[in-house]
C-alpha cells in the first residue's frame, strides 16, 4: 500500500522548506496540489508526476493503488 505525505510549501522556495518536506516531495511518485503550488515546485521535482486538482480529490485512491503521493 502507498503512502500520503501532507506537505506545506511555505513561501515556495526550496531553501525555506523543512528537510522533511523536501524529502517527502523528492520521494513521491505523484505530487497532487493546486496549480499555483505545483507550478512553484515543478522545476525542483520534475521527475514526479504532477496532478493539478481543484481540491485534493483522489489522493487516497492513488495511495491505495500503491503510489507514494
Amino acid at each position: 500500500m502507498g503512502k500520503i505525505y501532507v506537505v506545506g510549501l511555505g513561501p515556495g522556495k526550496e531553501q525555506m522548506m523543512t528537510i522533511q518536506a523536501r524529502e517527502a516531495l523528492r520521494d513521491s511518485d505523484i505530487i497532487v496540489g493546486y496549480k499555483a503550488y505545483t507550478e512553484l515546485i515543478k522545476s525542483m521535482y520534475g521527475d514526479s508526476i504532477t496532478v493539478e486538482v481543484p481540491v485534493t480529490y483522489g489522493t487516497t485512491s492513488l495511495a491505495i493503488n500503491n503510489y507514494l503521493v
